[in-house]
């Protein structure tokens, strides 16, 4: 089995409270200084993602490609049952077509 490098956050209970800790010691003056609440809420994300990107960066872990397999062979199992009731839709519809058409033609004729 071989094994995939991904690039992954890890959210462990000591990064939540890196957060946390970061969170608190920031002054949020930049927030509370905007008169438009659209100003306000940029400053906001922007000090959160700035120390959520440091709380939480991303490490290379190790991902088994036994799971990459599975969820291959899901998706395609996926696929295939999606496919099997979109053909037996159409043939539904199809089917009901010719119905509809042959019952408008009998109309037709005996308007006639």
């Amino acid at each position: 089995m071989r094994s995939k490098i991904v690039m992954r956050r890890q959210f462990i209970t000591n990064n939540i409270e890196e957060l946390k800790n970061l969170l608190s010691k920031e002054s949020w003056y930049e927030v509370f200084n905007h008169l438009e609440i659209n100003s306000s809420l940029m400053a906001f994300m922007d000090i959160f993602l700035y120390n959520f990107n440091i709380a939480f960066p991303y490490k290379r872990v190790k991902s088994r490609a036994l799971y990459c397999v599975i969820s291959i062979q899901q998706k395609n199992a996926s696929l295939k049952i999606n496919f099997t009731l979109m053909r037996k839709a159409l043939d539904y519809i199809k089917k009901y077509q010719g119905i509809y058409k042959r019952i408008l033609r009998e109309a037709i004729i005996k308007r006639q």
